[in-house]
């Protein structure tokens, strides 16, 4: 009981920054990575993503208006292209009709932020790389995405495709992707080669 008493007696002040402050020292530039430059694993990331693509912008584009987007020439319009990126404040970005960027140290993270990170992007109609707000379209869309039963197909779709280009590079998957999915025999054959 005394111990429970002892810990009202603490006053909490919480420094307050201006996010201006923070990140003061970070670079804002966004960069698209010259495709000749990128690493083999950066090259079978890249891939897997647009393995992916289509089937993450059809999942958007079903979700908008029906009278935006009326037959498979509208979706093909939809459609982005994909490049990987280099951004000290941005895991991803876009133009907001032809392109989305993905930042390449999101090579680690797993097939979920990814996916959601592609849904994010797709749900933007305008340029992120100015301003990045959210406006109340955007978040229903998100949501209706999101809250739609597929996506968890997605990241396996994703992750499948992923673990294995890598095999087929000799890469051993990364961690987040050692689940059994159909290749668990190959990648205990990579174990000793990584």
């Amino acid at each position: 009981m005394e111990y429970h008493s002892q810990i009202l007696k603490i006053k909490f002040t919480p420094n307050i920054f201006k996010i201006e402050e923070l990140i003061k020292d970070l670079n804002s530039q966004h960069n698209i990575c010259d495709a000749k430059k990128l690493s083999k694993k950066e090259i079978v990331f890249l891939k897997s993503i647009k393995h992916i693509n289509p089937y993450i912008a059809n999942l958007v584009c079903s979700k908008i208006n029906t009278n935006k987007i009326k037959d498979y020439q509208d979706f093909k319009k939809f459609q982005r292209d994909i490049y990987l990126g280099e951004s000290q404040l941005s895991k991803g970005w876009t133009n907001g009709n032809s392109y989305i960027a993905v930042n390449k140290n999101m090579i680690s993270f797993s097939p979920f932020e990814i996916i959601h990170l592609l849904v994010h992007e797709y749900c933007h109609n305008f340029t992120t790389l100015e301003s990045h707000d959210h406006d109340i379209e955007f978040y229903q869309l998100f949501h209706d995405v999101i809250d739609n039963g597929v996506i968890g197909h997605a990241m396996y779709q994703f992750q499948k495709f992923c673990n294995s280009e890598y095999l087929k590079n000799n890469i051993k998957p990364l961690k987040n992707y050692d689940i059994n999915l159909d290749i668990q025999s190959q990648y205990y054959s990579l174990e000793d080669k990584n």
